[in-house]
């Protein structure tokens, strides 16, 4: 029998640049790569209403490069509910399905009754999804994979070995929607600051 025992121990100050070190250089080629796959989204000027949901996006796309795809996936839907919550158009729709506290959910619905009030939501869908809206009859792409990552649905995200080993789904999933996020805060970011 083992006396096993988990704990939280302090890095030595030669223990994290040892640590640091090595995370700059691991997969340094994939990192550049990544970069270079989904850019960056700048704007000029200020824009309050656009801040907070730009640094989500802006972390996004660093855990994308980085690697962390599952972290990716994650920011990138709460970068477009964000968005939703602070959109002055949404404010009193009540076509619109909220939590308790009043927060604007990602789900299928809010999707096309976001877009029934002038919301890009298209640059969410997939070309074949474009053509049913509004009439979507299931969740979008762009939903299932948030939805598979909020309910701790992630087997199809890893490879085997030991964790974290992602699959190649997990890098193509969280390029979906980064890129996905990015053309929409765009587009949103456009109609709200003018």
């Amino acid at each position: 029998m083992y006396n096993f025992k988990a704990e939280i121990r302090k890095l030595k100050p030669e223990g994290a640049k040892i640590f640091l070190e090595a995370e700059c250089k691991a997969d340094f080629q994939g990192k550049i790569r990544r970069t270079n796959e989904i850019g960056a989204v700048y704007f000029n000027g200020r824009c309050n209403l656009i801040d907070e949901p730009f640094k989500y996006l802006w972390e996004s796309g660093r855990c994308y490069t980085q690697g962390y795809y599952l972290a990716t996936i994650s920011l990138c839907s709460a970068t477009v509910e964000l968005t939703w919550n602070l959109d002055p158009r949404l404010h009193n729709v009540g076509a619109l399905r909220r939590d308790r506290n009043g927060w604007i959910t990602l789900n299928r619905g809010n999707l096309v009754e976001c877009q029934n009030q002038g919301l890009p939501v298209e640059k969410l869908l997939e070309p074949s999804e474009m053509s049913q809206m509004p009439n979507l009859t299931s969740n979008p792409k762009f939903i299932d994979i948030r939805n598979k990552i909020a309910h701790g649905n992630v087997s199809a995200y890893f490879g085997g070995g030991q964790l974290p080993h992602y699959s190649t789904k997990a890098e193509d999933d969280a390029r979906s929607q980064i890129t996905k996020s990015d053309e929409y805060f765009v587009e949103w970011a456009n109609q709200v600051c003018t």
